[in-house]
């Protein structure tokens, strides 16, 4: 039987809790060809070899220099759901609708593209595009695009992973 050494044992376990631990390496797109639109592309990627449950995955869209959480409780105020203290707490949301808050500026959006019609995550690379209308006249600067995607909570604690992106809408070219 071969003998390791300290170093390759150390590699072998770094190697399997990095199976049992990988995240997901999450992406956003952000098309404005069309005037008055905004299509956002979110991109899950799982690279490891084992699947990952995915139990929530939300856009929230806000303005860009708002705090997200601030960004989440204003339309969780309006809507009634339970304000967060952090952005762990968005992924407890349970929308499972669309809900806007200010005209459209501020948006919580679920993703059942990622939680329900993909109920595991493979070695894959999987991508959802979402319309975003751009209606109100005050989206005539930076506008921030979040991706929120968490683990299955009955296995751990809701562990989140999240990217950010921006819309920019040249004032000169809006159609308001």
């Amino acid at each position: 039987m071969p003998v390791h050494t300290p170093s390759e044992n150390r590699a072998f376990m770094s190697t399997l809790w990095d199976e049992f631990r990988s995240y997901l390496f999450l992406g956003l797109e952000i098309r404005t060809e069309v005037p008055g639109y905004a299509v956002v592309v979110a991109k899950v990627e799982n690279s490891g070899r084992r699947t990952k449950n995915l139990g929530a995955a939300f856009l929230l869209l806000g303005p860009f220099t708002e705090d997200p959480v601030q960004t989440y409780n204003t339309i969780a105020v309006r809507t009634g759901l339970t304000e967060a203290r952090y952005t762990d707490d968005i992924l407890r949301s349970n929308a499972s609708r669309t809900l806007v808050a200010d005209g459209g500026i501020r948006q919580l959006i679920p993703l059942p593209f990622f939680t329900e019609e993909n109920v595991r995550v493979g070695d894959e690379k999987l991508a959802c595009s979402i319309p975003i209308k751009l209606e109100a006249a005050h989206y005539t600067g930076p506008y921030s695009v979040r991706l929120f995607v968490g683990g299955d909570a009955r296995w751990m604690p809701r562990m989140h992973r999240s990217v950010h992106d921006v819309i920019l809408v040249d004032p000169a070219s809006s159609p308001w």
